[in-house]
C-alpha cells in the first residue's frame, strides 16, 4: 500500500478556475473565459466579467489578499478595452475561493478585430501561483 500525499505546505497555491461543462455528474474546468458582445444588445457598452479564483492548501481564519494584473501576452489595451475593477482582491477568512472582476468595454474596433486579455495572479506572502 502506498501512502497518499497530503498538502503540507504553509504556502497556498492560487489559480483561475472556470466550470466549462457538467457531464454525467462530473464538472470539467478551464482557466479561460470567453466573451463576445456579438450576441448581446447593441446598446450594451460594457459588462463586468467575474473570474473565479480558487486556492489550494489550508483554509485560513483571516482574510488573504491577492493581486490580479494583465500579462504581457494581452493585446487588449487597459483603459480602452478593459479595466481591472480591483487589482487587489481578498479571499475572505474561512474561504477557499473569491472572484476578480474585469470591466470589458465595447469599442468600435471590436467590429473588425479580436483582442485578448490575459490575466495573471501575482505572488505574495499568502499565495504562490502555479504551485
Amino acid at each position: 500500500k502506498q501512502d497518499i500525499k497530503i498538502w503540507d505546505s504553509e504556502m497556498a497555491g492560487i489559480f483561475f478556475q472556470t466550470v466549462i461543462s457538467n457531464l454525467n455528474n462530473s464538472e470539467y474546468y478551464a482557466d479561460t473565459l470567453r466573451f463576445s458582445f456579438a450576441v448581446g444588445p447593441d446598446d450594451n457598452k460594457d459588462t463586468i466579467l467575474k473570474a473565479r479564483i480558487v486556492t489550494m492548501g489550508k483554509v485560513r481564519d483571516y482574510d488573504r489578499p491577492f493581486k490580479v494584473s494583465a500579462d504581457t501576452g494581452s493585446t487588449a489595451i487597459v483603459g480602452t478595452h478593459y479595466e481591472i475593477v480591483h487589482s487587489l482582491n481578498v479571499v475572505p477568512a474561512g474561504a477557499a475561493q473569491a472572484y476578480a472582476h474585469v470591466k470589458v468595454k465595447r469599442t468600435d474596433d471590436l467590429r473588425t478585430k479580436t483582442f485578448r486579455l490575459v490575466l495573471k495572479l501575482e505572488e505574495n506572502e499568502h499565495f504562490q501561483p502555479h504551485l
